[in-house]
């Protein structure tokens, strides 16, 4: 029996039978009284009775989920996963057992990171829904949590609006020969190019 810590928290392992057992938690005191529970257990021969059903999402992912498939990524998909993991996932659902993986606590989740942004967001959502697929496709959670949950959407970008034919004229008096040029270009509707909002866009700023 030992208590370890781990850049996800502390780890206790102790042996049970012929199986090597652990438990990850986020707090040193909840580690020692764990360790103190299985010593204790061990003397009153009691050790089996042990709950150690609850799987908590840093355990999994750590012990299995990606032992299994760290091999089938590329190197730099790796170091995506991990910096994602451990800057978006593991500091806020890290610690909670598989089962609390509920599609309103995901939902939380979610909400808490988009202030990293979006893409940040996107990113934690296809990790956290793979460590989740895979935990379903084993059966120790009903479904994936991640799934049921609508994924935010990215911002809108800025609409380019053209001008009307007034304020186009009013424009034209003021402006050289060229800005002119582009400010007529950029104006005319309907049936322009689609690309040209986007072209035009800084040409009348």
């Amino acid at each position: 029996m030992s208590v370890h810590k781990t850049t996800h928290g502390y780890v206790v392992r102790w042996r049970e039978g012929t199986k090597n057992r652990q438990r990850t938690v986020d707090r040193h005191a909840d580690a020692r009284r764990w360790d103190d529970e299985t010593r204790r257990r061990r003397q009153l021969g009691t050790l089996a009775t042990l709950n150690t059903d609850v799987v908590t999402l840093n355990d999994y992912a750590a012990n299995t989920w990606a032992p299994t498939y760290r091999p089938l990524l590329a190197t730099r998909t790796r170091q995506t996963y991990a910096h994602t993991y451990d800057d978006h996932i593991a500091p806020r659902l890290g610690h909670l057992g598989l089962h609390a993986m509920t599609p309103p606590v995901v939902a939380k989740w979610q909400a808490a990171v988009l202030p990293s942004g979006h893409e940040a967001l996107v990113k934690a959502r296809a990790v956290l829904s793979t460590i989740l697929q895979s935990a379903a496709e084993a059966g120790l959670i009903p479904t994936n949590p991640v799934r049921s949950v609508r994924a935010s959407r990215a911002p809108l970008k800025a609409e380019v609006r053209p001008l009307a034919p007034a304020s186009v004229e009013a424009l034209r008096s003021v402006l050289s020969d060229r800005g002119a040029t582009l400010l007529s270009l950029c104006s005319r509707t309907p049936g322009f190019a689609p690309e040209r909002p986007a072209r035009c866009a800084g040409a009348t700023s």
